[in-house]
């Protein structure tokens, strides 16, 4: 149950299944039940870094699940419905937004996300993100997805579909999306569900799913973060409401900093760790959740 935390600090009333939460960040020194595509452990492991915990795969290069770049989730924290309703009358599509990774190798990382259903559908994401090589680790926004009537974004479907309908491909995707039995993270060029056979290395720090109210919600913002992302102080910026209370917490729901309210507003966070968190600004209007990235 604790890390459905993270879903509790950013939605109200959600219908999930299970514990889904598209989330893990390693922080238990544990693989959190990622595992190679053949569900072993070989060459993967759990590193730390000062004082931070992330996921470390070596690929060897050889034909086999050690030598692709591909991990795989099974567990009730990535399986199960991706759909929920957000607010009344909509449905959404459950997505990992934010991956902090570095690249520490001569190539740059194609990373894609595939999806399998138990009736056998299987999407990839279309549009990879690029981590560059060499690089060290950033938080990135992954390029989202979704499925919209009789159409999807930034997805390829991998099954042969000849002689489907569009309603026919667009209900099994649907049917797929309801009932997920593998979530993978993989890197490769091509649009493929296997990640590509190399040797160097895939570095994961954590992987974030945010979980909204509606696409009004997250318009109607009253306040707001500058610098962000940031390396030690930022500022909030108001548009009327008055402040009454702050508190920053980390993904997995534990709280961080709880800074006095201000008339300047300027918050040092300079002695936490590099990641995500979440900044929880209340007011006379209620309360608004904003993401921070601290560098």
């Amino acid at each position: 149950m604790k890390k459905l935390i993270l879903i509790l600090l950013l939605i109200v009333n959600v219908t999930l299944s299970a514990q889904l939460s598209l989330w893990s960040d390693f922080e238990d020194g544990t693989l959190q039940e990622w595992t190679n595509t053949d569900t072993s452990e070989t060459l993967l492991t759990v590193e730390n870094e000062a004082d931070f915990w992330y996921l470390h795969k070596e690929c060897d290069g050889s034909n086999s699940a050690v030598g692709e770049m591909a991990i795989i989730n099974t567990s009730d924290e990535w399986v199960g419905n991706h759909w929920y309703e957000p607010s009344t009358g909509e449905t959404a599509l459950a997505a990992v937004h934010d991956i902090r990774m570095r690249n520490t190798n001569n190539y740059d990382i194609h990373l894609r996300t595939g999806i399998t259903g138990s009736n056998g559908f299987q999407v990839v994401t279309t549009t990879p993100l690029i981590v560059p090589a060499l690089s060290d680790w950033t938080t990135y926004e992954l390029p989202p997805y979704g499925v919209y009537w009789l159409g999807m974004t930034n997805l390829t479907v991998l099954n042969d579909t000849s002689g489907m309908t569009a309603l026919e491909i667009y209900a099994n995707v649907i049917e797929m999306f309801e009932d997920v039995i593998e979530y993978r993270v993989i890197h490769n060029t091509d649009i493929m569900h296997n990640g590509e056979v190399v040797s160097g290395f895939l570095e994961i720090d954590e992987m974030v799913s945010y979980w909204l109210l509606s696409t009004d919600d997250r318009e109607k913002r009253s306040f707001a973060l500058a610098p962000n992302p940031t390396n030690n102080i930022f500022s909030i910026t108001s548009e009327g409401p008055e402040i009454l209370a702050i508190v920053i917490y980390s993904p997995s729901g534990k709280k961080a900093l709880q800074p006095e309210v201000s008339a300047s507003q300027r918050i040092d966070v300079s002695h936490l760790s590099s990641g995500i968190y979440f900044v929880h600004i209340e007011s006379e209007q209620g309360k608004e959740i904003h993401k921070l990235i601290k560098e």
